[in-house]
This record gives structure tokens, sequence and C-alpha cells, in this order.
């Protein structure tokens, strides 16, 4: 099933301080970005560790743990041949690279963590979003990206309850 698409929805605030939960649109999150909004229940600004952040809507029906096969998914990626079996993150490692990493074991390892990560999906914003987000956070603004449109397996088991990105 696909979700309509929508950049500009209103999107949902949780306050780290206070637990003060509201709506707010796009324009809104920008002027909070500036510290020019606070939260409406204890007047904290974006400035501060746990200021409010942007959170998942609980009425979202994705959100459901027996419903979320149902949905169609997506992924960004700088690999065009995504998702291969044989990943070999550490094939674009130069010499150089390899020996500040400390060697090949250290290099081997490291690849084994990567290959091991969870796979993050999310809806097409969310897709979006993360790729500018490397794009102008990570060293990715080089890089060919690819949007994938993910169906999971009926059978997928998905971890219970639901984490906050801590990169919002």
């Amino acid at each position: 099933m696909e979700r309509r698409i929508d950049f500009s929805r209103a999107r949902q605030m949780l306050c780290g301080r206070c637990d003060h939960r509201w709506r707010v649109d796009l324009d809104w999150i920008d002027r909070w970005e500036q510290a020019k909004e606070t939260c409406p229940g204890c007047g904290m600004t974006c400035e501060h560790e746990d200021s409010p952040r942007v959170t998942l809507d609980s009425h979202d029906p994705a959100l459901d743990d027996d419903r979320v096969a149902q949905f169609s998914w997506y992924h960004t990626s700088t690999q065009a041949d995504w998702p291969t079996r044989h990943f070999d993150p550490a094939a674009v490692l130069t010499p150089e690279t390899r020996r500040m990493m400390g060697g090949e074991q250290r290099v081997a390892a490291w690849a084994a963590r990567q290959r091991a990560k969870a796979l993050h999906i999310g809806t097409y914003e969310a897709a979006v979003h993360n790729m500018l987000r490397r794009i102008r956070d990570q060293a990715d603004q080089r890089s060919q990206f690819y949007l994938y449109r993910v169906r999971l397996k009926p059978s997928v088991v998905v971890r219970e309850g639901w984490l906050v990105d801590p990169s919002k």
C-alpha cells in the first residue's frame, strides 16, 4: 500500500524536558532551528540537549507491527546495485585509509560491523530527508544517490516498540 507523499504535512513535536507534544508546520520548524521558537510547555529552545524534536505520530497506521508489511517503504543508498548479497564496504578504501584504520584486521572487523547494520527504511519523505542530511552533514556531497522502494515480506520481524531517530 502506498501512502500519499506530502513533504508539507504537519509534524509532531515532543519536548525532552517537559514531554509536551504538539503539531507544527515546516515554517515553524525552520524558525525553531534558528532559535526563534520555543516549546509551548516550558519555553525551551533548540539549543539545549533535551530540546523539542520531531517525533512519530502515534496514530500513524504504519506503526502497527501487524500492518507494517502492507506498506511501501523507501531506502536511499549510494550503492547502484543495492541490495547486493556480496556487499564489501572496504572495497572503496584506499591503501592509505586502510593503514590509518590500523591495518587489514581492523578493516575486516569494521567491514563486518558495516554489513551487520540493521536496514533503515522509512517513508518516501524520510528517505529523501535522510539523503539530503547525508549530503549536508556527511562526506556524501559528491556521491550519487539512489532511491529504492522496498516491500517487506509478510513474515518480517519488527523490533517491538519504536525508537526516535536521534539524528532528527
